[in-house]
C-alpha cells in the first residue's frame, strides 16, 4: 500500500516552489536583511565626497543602472558603499569575486534537509526534502525590498561565470529556473555596485570583459587632493582633535603627497613633476617597493593611535608604512626616514 506524504507549503522559514524545492520565504529573507543594514555610528569612518559621488550613485539608482567604482586601494570605494547604504538604511549584501568563484558560489547550492512530514493518516515520517541555499547575490534578487548588492574586485570573475553578471546588470534578472524552478527580478530600487582597481597584478579594469563594463555607469575615484584629504581627516577625528594634532596631520599629508608624486614619476614615461621630493623616494629600490600611496584611512588611524597615547613612530610604522610596501628591509627604513624628516620634533623618533 502506497503511503502518500503531505508536503507542507512552508517549513522552518522555507517555502516550496512548484518544482518541490524549498527556498527561503520573503519573511525570512526580510528578517535576515534587517541585520545587514550598516549603522552610521559603527562605520570605520565617513565618506567625504570629492566629485558628487552620492549624487551620481543616486542618479544610477533612479535609472536602474549598475555602478562601477574604479580607483586605487584606499581611495574609499568600499567606504562609499557602506556610507551610502547606512545613509539610505539599505541592507548591504557583499560578494567578493575571485578566480575560483564558481556558479554555485555565485548563485547558491542545493542541499537536502530531513524534516518531519505527515501522511494521510496523521503518522509522522522523517522526510528528506530538497532545499536551496542562496548566496548574497541570489538573496538580493529574491528580496522583495530594495538592497545594495556590492561586488568587490569584479575584474577577477572568470569569463565562464561572468554571464550571470550580464543578466543582473542588464536585464536585472537572475535566472535560477534549473535550480529552484523560478527566476528572480531585482527590486526596482535595488542598486548593484561593483568595484575594482585601475590596475591589479595582471590587470584591473583592462581585464574586465568590455561587454560587461558597458553595462555599468562608471565612477572614477582618485586619491584626494591635500585640502580634501585634510577635510576627510577632520571629519573622521573631529575638529577639536584635528586642531590639537594639526602639525602631525600636515606632516603626514605632506608625506602622502610626496609618495603620490614619486609613484606617478615611476609609472610615467613623461617628464617628472617639478615638485621637489625626498631623495629617498627617488631611490629605485625604495620606490619600487611601494605599491600605493598612504590612504586617508591610514593617516586617520595613525592620528587616532597617537591621540590614544601610542608612540607616533610605532603608529606610523604599523598603520602607514607597513601597509604600502612589499620589502621590509631597506625600503622600510628609507620610508621611516622620509616620514621622520617631515615630523615636528616632538613626534620624531629619538636618535
Amino acid at each position: 500500500m502506497e503511503i502518500k506524504i503531505l508536503l507542507p507549503e512552508r517549513i522552518n522559514g522555507l517555502r516550496r516552489t512548484e518544482r518541490g524545492i524549498y527556498i527561503p520565504t520573503k519573511e525570512s529573507i526580510g528578517n535576515a536583511l534587517k541585520k545587514l543594514v550598516p549603522q552610521l555610528d559603527k562605520l570605520p569612518a565617513r565618506y567625504i565626497e570629492q566629485n558628487n559621488e552620492r549624487y551620481r550613485v543616486d542618479a544610477a539608482r533612479k535609472s536602474q543602472r549598475s555602478v562601477l567604482l574604479s580607483g586605487p586601494t584606499g581611495v574609499g570605494k568600499t567606504l562609499l558603499v557602506m556610507d551610502y547604504a547606512a545613509d539610505n538604511k539599505l541592507p548591504l549584501l557583499n560578494l567578493t569575486a575571485h578566480e575560483d568563484l564558481t556558479d554555485g558560489k555565485i548563485r547558491g547550492t542545493p542541499d537536502l534537509l530531513v524534516v518531519p512530514a505527515s501522511d494521510e493518516k496523521g503518522n509522522v515520517h522523517d522526510l528528506r526534502i530538497k532545499t536551496f541555499a542562496p548566496t548574497h547575490l541570489t538573496l538580493a534578487a529574491m528580496a522583495d525590498v530594495p538592497v545594495i548588492l556590492f561586488v568587490d574586485e569584479l575584474h577577477k570573475v572568470r569569463s565562464g561565470v561572468s554571464s550571470l553578471f550580464h543578466s543582473i546588470t542588464n536585464e536585472r534578472m537572475l535566472y535560477c529556473h534549473e535550480l529552484t524552478g523560478e527566476n528572480y527580478e531585482l527590486h526596482p530600487e535595488t542598486l548593484v555596485i561593483a568595484a575594482l582597481n585601475p590596475t591589479y597584478g595582471e590587470g584591473g579594469i583592462d581585464r574586465l570583459d568590455p561587454a560587461l563594463r558597458r553595462r555599468f555607469r562608471t565612477l572614477d575615484l582618485e586619491m584626494p587632493t591635500e585640502d580634501r584629504l585634510k577635510t576627510i581627516i577632520k571629519a573622521n577625528i573631529g575638529e577639536k582633535d584635528y586642531d590639537g594634532y594639526k602639525d602631525l596631520i600636515e606632516a603626514l599629508v605632506s608625506v602622502q603627497k610626496e609618495i603620490v608624486i614619486a609613484l606617478k614619476k615611476k609609472d610615467s614615461s613623461k617628464s617628472s613633476p617639478t615638485t621637489t621630493i625626498n631623495a629617498k623616494l627617488q631611490d629605485p629600490q625604495t620606490i619600487n617597493s611601494v605599491i600605493e600611496a598612504p590612504s586617508p584611512s591610514s593617516i586617520v588611524n595613525v592620528v587616532r593611535d597617537v591621540i590614544l597615547g601610542t608612540d607616533a613612530d610605532i603608529a606610523i610604522e604599523d598603520e602607514l608604512i607597513n601597509q604600502i610596501i612589499v620589502d621590509f628591509e631597506g625600503p622600510k627604513a628609507a620610508l621611516k626616514t622620509v616620514v621622520n624628516d617631515h615630523l615636528p620634533a616632538k613626534y620624531r623618533k629619538s636618535k
